[in-house]
């Protein structure tokens, strides 16, 4: 979302330059020529009069070039983070920064979620064991199996690995697959075995079934053709 800034300038030559207005995400040049990082301007417009009194300045000796763009950077620097330019930035960027600085944001506002999801994906693992008790599984499009059906067995992975919450590098690969929607799990590198599928009781599905059948009995999931499940 665009949004707009107010900097003031004091210069080491004097000049100032009460509340001048940055914008960030207006407009994105489509130059290869200017394409550059947000930390360096990509993203940003200025308000061109203020600008202009500082082009101003320099030609009139007052100013040196080089003092005024370090001057700009260091407002694109202030402003950075209360107009969110975090969330501009590519995946790609955001995990290599993750990596080298050893944490982020976004793994920071992913721990909770991971942490309900190690437990989550636990306890469909040990239901897995338990296929007596638990003897339908329900898959992330809402497709209700048995748990020998082909098309279950094909996608369940053939063992778990289990992780602590505190386990920053299987943090990251979640947090950051999760930020990038067209990553996967796989693809990020986490290593957590995912469990496709919810398994659940006899009782459990029909309720389930209850829940995703519309008030005119049209149903909000498919029943497997291949095994066809009937709790």
């Amino acid at each position: 979302m665009s949004s707009n800034h107010t900097v003031s300038f004091r210069t080491k030559s004097g000049t100032e330059l009460e509340r001048v207005v940055f914008s960030f995400a207006v407009a994105f040049s489509d130059s290869d020529v200017r394409d550059r990082p947000l930390r360096e301007g990509r993203g940003f417009s200025v308000e061109l009069p203020a600008v202009l009194d500082l082009l101003d300045a320099v030609a009139a000796g007052q100013e040196k070039a080089t003092d005024v763009r370090s001057m700009l950077l260091d407002a694109v620097d202030k402003i950075y983070d209360s107009a969110s330019c975090y969330e501009y930035e590519t995946h790609e960027d955001k995990l290599a920064w993750c990596k080298r600085d050893g944490g982020c944001r976004t793994c920071e506002r992913s721990r909770r979620r991971f942490a309900r999801h190690l437990e989550t994906m636990a306890e469909r693992w040990r239901r897995w064991t338990l296929h007596d008790e638990f003897p339908f599984a329900v898959g992330n499009s809402k497709g209700l199996h048995t748990v020998g059906c082909s098309v279950v067995r094909r996608h369940m992975p053939d063992g778990f690995i289990t992780h602590e919450p505190g386990d920053e590098e299987a943090l990251r690969a979640f947090a950051h697959a999760d930020d990038d929607h067209d990553l996967t799990f796989a693809e990020s590198g986490w290593a957590s075995g995912d469990i496709p599928f919810r398994l659940m009781s006899a009782e459990e599905t029909r309720a389930w079934m209850a829940e995703n059948t519309g008030p005119k009995g049209g149903r909000h999931y498919k029943r497997c053709r291949v095994c066809a499940p009937t709790p």
